[in-house]
């Protein structure tokens, strides 16, 4: 979705398309503008009945006024009607180019197709075998390839905000999707109790350069490698998602909770379902027997990456109602089957003191383990976010999954902080006996 939003944007900004969409706005205030003008011009018959030389003169002014008005407006319209008939009759294939070179170099991109028809003054284009490809991109590269992609834009809202987009239907998507692992921090992580450092920055929006909505998207057959890191790449297959609509503002919220998906990821069934009910929708996600130690791999979450061994099934069920800011209530269910949890050597005191009767607890059963929960988030998280993690998801899962298995632990969760506290002040205190020079030493102690 992100490059989807990003090309979509940066097309319906361009000059060109803002210009013609002008120009068959024009035409219609002009062709609105002759008909009140004869209006306004025409004699008036209500009233006293004129006189013999009234009704000589008054239309022979009325039209001398309205004749060079009338010479210029149809010359307009002449104009208008030429340009169309030369653009798409000889330019248009040409012209596109030249506009998606320009977006090209703008956006740090490589974009091409094999051909092109449509029509620039009805908004609809039709391309054949598109491919685009980011250059040395922050966060995310794409290598891909459409076979057949079909865009319906509503030329008179070009004008308005958001854009309205009829139809976008794209067959055949192909290539690679590789995401860049965060950048080193400047400075250590301050201690839990003062949160988030002040300086950290903000995730990064994602925001279309003029904001659209697409009321029929519809993608059919589509095979992506999803790269992270060094790990081998996941095959993401769908068969087919829509979303009816799909908002750029909100793009993943509406791929996630307003839209139909079917597939496979890496081979595992992957599925969500979304419909109508009464003031609001449904949602159910499903994923079945998934490796754990993938998720891990692409969700830098602990304990989510803790995770080694077994698989993971993972069902969503959530409703929300239609409103300025839709509330979500999203009933979680995992089931872990046979899965062994593992603290990464890099883990923090405070992380490892904190996860010990989770991974205490997980690692000793034998047998599946139940996570029943339910989480709540707001539409206004996901306002402008390019994924999941930047609209807080897995943050707020990794609490509410914490606590949990706190509960199912037999652990408090208060308790489980003291602990936590208890150990790092240990910690701090060893270490100021260090500077200091003494010779005592005292044990440090995890949370029992």
């Amino acid at each position: 979705m992100e490059l989807l939003v990003i090309l979509l944007g940066e097309f319906l900004f361009f000059p060109f398309v803002i210009a013609l969409a002008g120009l068959c706005n024009l035409v219609v205030t002009a062709a609105g503008l002759v008909f009140e003008v004869l209006i306004l011009f025409l004699p008036q018959r209500a009233g006293p009945a004129p006189s013999e030389n009234e009704k000589t003169q008054e239309p022979k002014q009325s039209f001398r006024l309205l004749h060079p008005l009338i010479k210029v407006l149809a010359g307009l319209c002449a104009l208008i009607v030429l340009m169309a008939v030369l653009i798409n009759a000889f330019y248009f294939e040409s012209a596109l180019k030249l506009m998606a070179a320009d977006m090209a170099r703008k956006k740090g991109m490589e974009i091409s197709f094999f051909s092109a028809q449509g029509n620039f003054f009805t908004g609809f284009f039709e391309l054949r075998d598109l491919k685009v490809k980011t250059l040395n991109s922050k966060k995310t590269d794409f290598d891909l390839s459409a076979r057949h992609v079909v865009l319906d834009i509503d030329m008179f809202s070009i004008a308005s905000s958001p854009i309205k987009i009829e139809t976008l239907h794209v067959e055949g998507i192909e290539g690679d999707v590789r995401s860049k692992d965060a950048p080193p921090a400047k400075a250590p992580a301050p201690p839990p109790s003062q949160g988030p450092s002040p300086t950290s920055p903000a995730p990064e929006k994602l925001k279309a350069k003029k904001p659209f909505v697409i009321q029929d998207l519809a993608l059919k057959d589509i095979k992506l490698r999803l790269h992270k890191g060094t790990h081998e790449p996941l095959l993401l297959s769908l068969s087919s998602m829509d979303s009816k609509p799909l908002r750029s503002q909100y793009a993943i919220f509406d791929t996630f909770f307003r839209s139909n998906i079917s597939g496979d990821l890496d081979g595992h069934e992957i599925m969500i379902r979304s419909r109508e009910a009464g003031q609001g929708r449904e949602t159910h996600w499903r994923l079945d027997d998934f490796p754990v130690k993938v998720i891990g791999q692409f969700i830098d979450k602990a304990p989510l990456n803790w995770f080694k061994d077994g698989t993971l099934d993972v069902t969503v069920e959530d409703q929300w109602a239609y409103g300025d800011q839709a509330e979500i209530a999203m009933d979680w269910s995992l089931i872990f089957n046979a899965v062994k949890l593992e603290a990464p050597e890099n883990t923090s005191l405070t992380q490892r003191a904190l996860a010990a009767p989770f991974v205490h607890y997980i690692n000793g059963k034998d047998g599946p383990v139940d996570l029943s929960f339910t989480l709540v988030m707001n539409e206004d998280q996901f306002d402008g976010s390019a994924s999941l993690d930047a609209a807080g998801l897995w943050d707020i899962l990794v609490d509410t999954m914490s606590k949990k298995l706190a509960q199912m632990s037999g652990q408090k969760k208060d308790a489980i902080k003291e602990g936590v506290k208890d150990t790092v002040d240990s910690f701090k205190s060893f270490l100021n006996k260090k500077r200091t020079g003494q010779s005592e030493v005292d044990e440090i102690k995890a949370p029992e």
